[in-house]
């Protein structure tokens, strides 16, 4: 009896040595292990983007700083990154006010519903026909950039002494905006390049006639049909 209690205890002892191992094991070493791998793979994410990161510095000090400021302010303009109410209203408060024409039932608005980024622009021109022309040629060519999106015209003849035919117009324009980006990128992206039809768009945008606001720039006070549109 006593012979086989001595046996079952020295059975034991190696049993419990060996649990004892494998819950230090399990419970120091191997989660110490993991924390190295975690520690290592995100020391190498950070090289990556200490690379990446290298590398665009390196790209963006071989760009000619002046022609990329240009380049950016010349897109922001063409299409704004917010609604460009006052802008919009600076260049048409300018085409209108020279176009020799009068001007009736202007309205700048967003569409309703729309989820785009478009201002809808309506008014009625009344006038030669030369001159409601010349001005749909100058929405055509000015920046932010704007498109006709529809045009009725009718003819009446003046009354009074003078026989001279005048043409009525009922325009609707789109004028674009743009939303700011959500987000820069990643660091480990690579820098976008500019693409030879985006430089040709430029080159294209240079030769139109850019429209900015500037506070004060808008008068009310000279009683010219165009001007008082934007009259309070």
């Amino acid at each position: 009896m006593t012979s086989r209690s001595v046996n079952t205890k020295q059975l034991a002892v190696p049993f419990v040595a060996s649990i004892l191992i494998v819950v230090t094991l399990f419970g120091g070493i191997f989660p110490g292990i993991m924390a190295i791998n975690n520690g290592r793979k995100k020391l190498l994410d950070l090289k990556t983007v200490a690379g990446s990161l290298s590398y665009k510095a390196a790209a963006l000090e071989n760009l000619d700083q002046t022609s990329l400021s240009q380049k950016v302010d010349l897109s922001v303009s063409a299409l704004p990154l917010t609604i460009p109410y006052q802008t919009s209203i600076q260049m048409l408060s300018t085409l209108l006010t020279n176009s020799g024409l009068e001007i009736n039932d202007l309205q700048v608005a967003k569409p309703a519903g729309s989820a785009g980024s478009v201002l809808n622009i309506e008014m009625s021109l009344k006038g030669d026909f030369e001159k409601i022309n010349e001005l749909l040629t100058n929405f055509g060519r000015s920046i932010p950039l704007v498109a006709v999106k529809t045009v009725e015209l009718s003819r009446s003849r003046q009354s009074g002494g003078e026989d001279k035919e005048i043409f009525l117009a009922d325009v609707k324009l789109f004028l674009f905006y743009d939303k700011p980006p959500k987000t820069i990128g990643k660091p480990s992206e690579l820098l976008p390049s500019i693409s030879a039809e985006f430089e040709k768009a430029l080159r294209t945008l240079q030769s139109f006639t850019v429209y900015k606001y500037s506070p004060g720039d808008i008068s009310t006070s000279n009683q010219a049909p165009a001007e008082r549109l934007f009259s309070p």
